[in-house]
């Protein structure tokens, strides 16, 4: 239910141990009707508009393979590079936070 009406979901890490289950994950990721509710409310149903950014190190598994509808919308963005010890800023998080 949090997602609903939301332009915008972060996730800092996926755990790529786990597998995802593609049925629920392509409906969120794809814009098909979610039902949801919150705790003591009644089920409701809403179509996700959220752009999805989610952080790992690793790619997550998913539960029957990755299916082109999923596939199609994401984007894996590398960041490979690590900083060396001389250009790092300190408490950078404290900076942009």
């Amino acid at each position: 239910m949090k997602l609903a009406g939301k332009l915008l979901n972060t996730c800092a890490e996926l755990g790529a141990s786990k597998t995802m289950a593609s049925g629920l994950f392509k409906r969120t990721i794809t814009g098909d009707a979610v039902s949801a509710h919150e705790t003591g409310m009644p089920l409701m149903t809403f179509r996700p508009i959220a752009m999805h950014v989610f952080a790992s190190n690793e790619l997550p598994g998913f539960e029957g393979g990755l299916e082109p509808a999923v596939a199609r919308r994401l984007l894996v963005v590398p960041f490979n590079r690590t900083i060396p010890t001389e250009e790092r800023v300190a408490d950078i998080g404290k900076r942009v936070g």
